[in-house]
């Protein structure tokens, strides 16, 4: 799935909360979430990984979500990807 626009991350997360509670998924993989983030603000960033996080909690799946890491680089992905997490209840 190509991400571009605002409306395009609208689309897929919606989709992606549907089709989880349709499928009555318990697992999810997104690959990547590097590709979602490419291009925006910090703020934007911050706000979509926040979302998202917010959407995958509604689901109810166990998620792994992979961030790339740039050659050459310390840091994983666009930076704010590194601290999500939640506990297992």
């Amino acid at each position: 799935m190509s991400i571009g626009s605002e409306l395009d991350l609208q689309w897929a997360f919606n989709n992606l909360l549907e089709t989880t509670i349709n499928l009555n998924a318990k697992r999810l993989v997104i690959d990547s979430v590097t590709a979602m983030l490419v291009g925006r603000s910090e703020l934007k960033k911050r706000y979509l990984v926040h979302l998202l996080y917010k959407v995958i909690q509604k689901s109810g799946c166990t998620t792994l979500m992979i961030a790339d890491m740039p050659w050459g680089n310390k840091r994983i992905g666009c930076g704010v990807e590194e601290f999500i997490a939640d506990g297992i209840s």
